[in-house]
């Protein structure tokens, strides 16, 4: 059995067999739901990104181009009051392929 099976009975034969529980199913297994959406998630991640248009394979341009993206990252976290425990730094290549390093 499942919620999908709940959908060949009709409102009062679910009420007979659940009680008052038997309203909630009958309106859950046809997507009604009228509950606020309570939304308490903590951010654990903070990301900062860039795509090249033409691919970029001087060291000195890669190098120069991580330290803008890292100085990025830094303002956005003071202004947030945050700190990290891990940077995560993941490289694309033009075949796609993407390669992560901690």
């Amino acid at each position: 059995n499942n919620g999908s099976d709940l959908l060949a009975w009709s409102q009062m034969d679910l009420i007979k067999q659940f009680g008052k529980f038997g309203y909630v199913l009958y309106e859950r297994a046809r997507g009604i739901d009228e509950r606020p959406v309570e939304y308490k998630r903590v951010r654990k991640s903070i990301g900062k990104e860039r795509t090249f248009g033409p691919a970029i394979d001087n060291q000195t341009e890669v190098d120069d181009e991580l330290q803008r993206i890292a100085q990025m990252l830094v303002t956005t976290m003071d202004g947030k009051k945050k700190h990290g425990k891990t940077l995560v730094l993941k490289v694309r290549y033009s075949d796609f392929s993407c390669h992560p390093w901690w």
